[in-house]
């Protein structure tokens, strides 16, 4: 006969005896972050563009700054992103929506905007996270 007691002590031990591990996966996320933003030493004007591309949880979204003299507000959108080829819609408060159609290469990004500015094609090259904060003269 088989003492109850055992086999619930068993039951319960077992899984600390043999060892059993449980992890938890960290999410997967990325942040590329693609700029030519420069300042005038002369006139301390910020120009050119930043996109951070940032993949997390599953959904890929674009952080997008341009400087015209004065660096604009960073506004944040969702992205859609085929293989390389990717695109956004940024909705400004006052005007058309802009649209950016692009390609993800190792060492930048490329593409144009539609919209509000005019079918302009932007070369944006790839930057390490450590140097994003910093903006090198124009």
């Amino acid at each position: 006969m088989i003492d109850g007691r055992r086999v619930v002590i068993g039951a319960v031990a077992l899984p600390f005896l043999l060892g059993t591990s449980v992890s938890a996966e960290a999410p997967k996320e990325d942040v590329s972050v693609y700029s030519d933003l420069c300042y005038s030493p002369s006139s301390g004007d910020v120009n050119r563009d930043r996109l951070m591309l940032i993949h997390a949880f599953g959904q890929y979204y674009v952080v997008f700054q341009s400087g015209g003299g004065v660096l604009q507000p960073p506004v944040m959108v969702n992205a859609k992103v085929v293989g390389d080829d990717f695109s956004f819609e940024l909705r400004p408060d006052s005007g058309r929506p802009v649209t950016f159609t692009g390609t993800i290469q190792p060492q930048e990004i490329f593409g144009i905007f539609s919209g509000v500015r005019a079918e302009e094609t932007i070369r944006l090259p790839r930057r390490s996270l450590d140097d994003y904060p910093k903006l090198p003269p124009c």
